[in-house]
């Protein structure tokens, strides 16, 4: 019983993120492209995807939508103000207006694991030549 009410209020608690998520990105869309008679394609996921972000680092906001919204607002602003639209320098540019010590050591994380995977490969694959060389002869 318990692990469904459990069950039940986590779906809950989904439904309502995805709801703030879609009334934050909403807001930003009208706020930032008011003048726009079209948004450009895929505007709506990248926004969506940074009020996601915004939500999980700031969860506890007290003035949770205006204050999200505000804060997409001045990332998508940053990223105007780079000289070069080059997408490598706007990343860099809101990574370095950002926290780098979570970022970095997730990507450092990422980094050791898939190198310890493809020396695994790279040594399963000599295994198997040399069995097959010895094998063979």
């Amino acid at each position: 019983m318990y692990d469904q009410v459990t069950e039940e209020d986590s779906e809950e608690e989904e439904m309502i993120n995805h709801y703030q998520r879609e009334i934050i990105t909403q807001t930003v869309l009208k706020t930032y492209f008011e003048d726009m008679a079209k948004v450009p394609e895929g505007i709506e996921a990248l926004i969506s995807d940074l009020v996601a972000e915004e939500l999980q680092n700031n969860s506890l906001l007290l003035d949770g939508e205006a204050q999200v919204s505000k804060r997409v607002c001045e990332r998508l602003r940053s990223w105007r103000d780079v000289e070069s639209n080059t997408i490598d320098m706007m990343v860099e540019h809101d990574f370095r207006t950002e926290r780098l010590g979570s970022w970095r050591s997730k990507n450092d994380a990422q980094v050791a694991e898939a190198v310890v995977e493809i020396e695994f490969e790279i040594f399963e694959d000599l295994v198997e030549e040399l069995s097959q060389d010895i094998g063979g002869n």
